[in-house]
This record gives structure tokens, sequence and C-alpha cells, in this order.
């Protein structure tokens, strides 16, 4: 006997997607606006960015629901893009790395693994007493 396929979820509640402005004034954002210094680092549009958060916090059920960033990252914080190149050539760049900058020990985080970590803290209201590396003090400093 061939079993029939699994019923749809039709419950609306379960397959909705939470839409999160990570700069809506409810998440209370510790960022602090800092941004780096010297004329090799670019300010990048954030869209690329929280989709990457997206993906992030959906592969890994972070918060047990589907969700969707939208809009900004937190109030006081933005990436920017660093280009190196090699002492051979000034034309091609030898890699490009983005950091997100704002947390206020002043340090960076280099990836958006490491900051969707703080970024759960933020939505969670556990702003300062997180678990990402620069709250809990494993690691620091700047880009």
């Amino acid at each position: 006997m061939v079993k029939p396929p699994p019923k749809p979820n039709t419950n609306p509640k379960d397959n909705t997607i939470q839409q999160i402005d990570l700069s809506d004034p409810q998440y209370n954002s510790d960022g602090q606006g800092h941004q780096p210094k010297g004329p090799d680092w670019v300010r990048q549009p954030e869209e690329p960015y929280l989709h990457s958060l997206t993906t992030i916090f959906n592969h890994g059920n972070l918060l047990g629901h589907p969700v969707n960033f939208i809009n900004a990252l937190p109030t006081g914080y933005a990436i920017f893009m660093r280009v190196e190149y090699t002492s051979t050539s000034e034309q091609d760049p030898a890699f490009r790395m983005a950091y997100v900058f704002g947390h206020p020990s002043g340090g960076t985080f280099d990836s958006m693994r490491s900051f969707s970590r703080h970024v759960l803290g933020v939505i969670q209201g556990n702003v300062g007493v997180c678990n990402c590396r620069l709250c809990s003090g494993i690691g620091g400093g700047g880009a």
C-alpha cells in the first residue's frame, strides 16, 4: 500500500516569514557609528549583507522560525570594504575584505557569521552580554 503524500501545513502562523528591520528602535542597538580611517576603505551597501544574515539565521534556525532581514543593519553599524593590492600591482587588487564597524569595543567583525551572534543578542535584548567574540572579550581589535 502506498502512503499518501503528507498534508501541507496550512497554519499561516507556521509558514510566516518574520520581516526584521534591525534599525527599528524596538531593537536596542549598541552601535557606536565607528568608521575606518584612511582612503582604502569604501562603505558597502547593506542589502547583500542582510541577505547573508538571513541565510545564516535560517540555515541555523537561530530563532526557531524563518526570518528575512530588511532595510538596514542595527543602528550605528556599517560595512566597509578594504581593498589590498600587491606591491607589484596597483591595478589588480590582491583581495577585498569586508568588515562590520560600530561595536562599542572599537573592534570589528570580519564576517557576517561572526556578526550574526551579535545580531542575535540585539534581537533577544542581550546587548553587551551576547556570546559574540567582541562582547565576550574573545578576540577584538580592529581591522
